[in-house]
């Protein structure tokens, strides 16, 4: 039943998916790349390192609409090897109230979607108190300009 039901359609599928691979190898000449080769239109999307104050404002931004203050930080640049890309590692501690300390973050994920949310630490001096210090790790992701 197993062979009918499942394996037989999936090794159709299996063979017509190798046919176009096939058709593919032979219709476009050695060693071209496809129009839109995998990650080229993610780098595109990334915005360009000459934006980095801009960026860091929106994130003040966001601190600001979420009543919190940003008194001190800090950054790393670190250049990939390859493909154009610099990641800015940018650390900082806030606080406030938890949920406003998370409206911060959500807000600035939405706002600056080629930032990632790479460190988070919570800390409650007591279980009353209704703030919270946040250690917090972004990691902001840019090209090279053109």
């Amino acid at each position: 039943m197993f062979l009918i039901s499942t394996y037989l359609p999936l090794a159709r599928e299996v063979a017509e998916l190798r046919s176009q691979v096939e058709t593919q190898r032979v219709e476009s000449p050695a060693g071209a790349r496809p129009a839109s080769a995998p990650g080229t239109t993610l780098l595109r999307s990334l915005p360009p390192r000459t934006r980095v104050p801009s960026l860091l404002g929106v994130l003040l931004k966001q601190a600001d609409a979420a009543h919190l203050s940003i008194d001190t930080g800090k950054y790393e640049a670190t250049a990939l090897k390859s493909g154009g890309v610099t990641s800015y590692q940018v650390s900082f501690p806030v606080s406030g109230p938890y949920p406003q300390v998370r409206q911060f973050i959500d807000a600035t994920l939405t706002a600056l979607p080629s930032v990632a949310l790479s460190e988070l630490s919570l800390t409650r001096k007591t279980i009353g108190d209704g703030s919270v210090e946040a250690q917090i790790r972004l990691t902001l992701f840019t090209r090279e300009s053109p």
